[in-house]
């Protein structure tokens, strides 16, 4: 199956307008309100270096813009061969300097990046801009989940904001990506501001999460710290932050995808999904 994909720039953050929304009206030859037009020559060099890499793999490449406006384009379409692996995580690494977004039509999914925030839920479902209203519902879903299982939400710098719940337990991860830089990405878990000598684990032996017990949280807990996290907040001083960054991919520890998948690129395809 071929696959197609779509990349254009957000304009306001608050114009409404998701992915879907925008495909069917720049399908329909109309400029959604919710993006804008770039300068065609922002992204030539870039991106041309990376279709260089491509070749055999498109069956097209379709730039569009204003008539008005020949040095400007709304957005650009490119049609992966049938059969090709998809190219979310690298599309969005050939043009993240330049704040445009990717965009998988062919799964209905945002690579990135989003205007606000996406939510990266159990099972491959995804939400796009959601709103405080939302946590609640969200986290009671996942808390009716089986077995270990995790929420993500990124933010359009790339930080991240994760949940971790079993069995009606739950735990924090608040990941920062200073300036898109994977150097310096580091990944702390919350946890109650009390002595953490007891340890503790989220999950089953053979994958789980190792803990300290005020590092087990309550629903209540992860909804405040979640809501602090989509209002732009830095890490709340309610709770003690331990630094895990050393501890990611650690044996018996579950994975997480996208900084697993990331090792064997280069680090500005880091921030996508698959």
């Amino acid at each position: 199956m071929a696959v197609t994909y779509y990349i254009w720039k957000w304009a306001d953050n608050d114009l409404p307008g998701n992915p879907s929304e925008i495909v069917a009206q720049l399908d329909r030859e109309e400029l959604p309100a919710a993006i804008r037009q770039f300068p065609q020559q922002e992204l030539a060099v870039q991106l041309a270096e990376f279709l260089s890499q491509l070749k055999g793999c498109l069956t097209a490449l379709e730039v569009y813009h204003d008539q008005g406006h020949k040095k400007l384009a709304s957005h650009l379409r490119l049609i992966l061969q049938e059969g090709k692996a998809p190219l979310d995580t690298k599309l969005l690494g050939a043009v993240w300097e330049h704040g445009l977004t990717v965009y998988n039509a062919s799964t209905n999914r945002l690579v990135g990046l989003p205007k606000r925030n996406v939510v990266e839920y159990p099972g491959g479902r995804q939400f796009v801009d959601i709103e405080t209203a939302d946590i609640p519902g969200l986290l009671h879903e996942l808390s009716a989940a089986p077995g270990l299982v995790a929420l993500a939400c990124y933010d359009r710098q790339g930080n991240m904001f994760q949940v971790w719940s079993y069995r009606r337990r739950y735990a924090v991860e608040w990941q920062v990506l200073p300036g898109r830089d994977f150097n310096q990405h580091r990944i702390w878990v919350a946890g109650r501001p009390v002595p953490a000598r007891r340890r503790a684990r989220l999950g089953t032996l053979n994958s789980g999460l190792n803990l300290f017990a005020p590092e087990l949280l309550s629903l209540n807990e992860v909804h405040r710290l979640w809501k602090a996290f989509l209002n732009g907040e830095t890490r709340p001083e309610t709770h003690r932050w331990r630094d895990v960054t050393h501890e990611l991919d650690s044996p018996g520890q579950p994975t997480r995808h996208r900084h697993t998948e990331v090792k064997e690129e280069s680090a500005e395809y880091r921030f996508g999904s698959n």
